[in-house]
């Protein structure tokens, strides 16, 4: 379930910004700031629901922050 509610706000998100990319050609900022938490929430989600084992939670936290550092 989550992963299509994922699927579905990854769509609108991405659909969002194509239509502003192609009418001003510039992506706002808030589009992320409003899209990012909602899809990190819904993937803690996920991921609790899913895997209850806090190795595997350790792990995918230190991937957030270095996805983050050498983005």
């Amino acid at each position: 379930m989550f992963s299509y509610l994922r699927k579905m706000l990854c769509l609108i998100m991405l659909l969002i910004s194509s239509y502003e990319d192609f009418k001003i050609r510039e992506v706002d900022d808030r589009i992320w700031l409003i899209f990012s938490p909602i899809g990190i929430i819904i993937t803690l989600i996920e991921f609790f629901l899913k895997y209850i084992d806090f190795s595997y939670l350790i792990l995918y936290f230190i991937s957030i922050v270095l996805q983050q550092l050498f983005q």
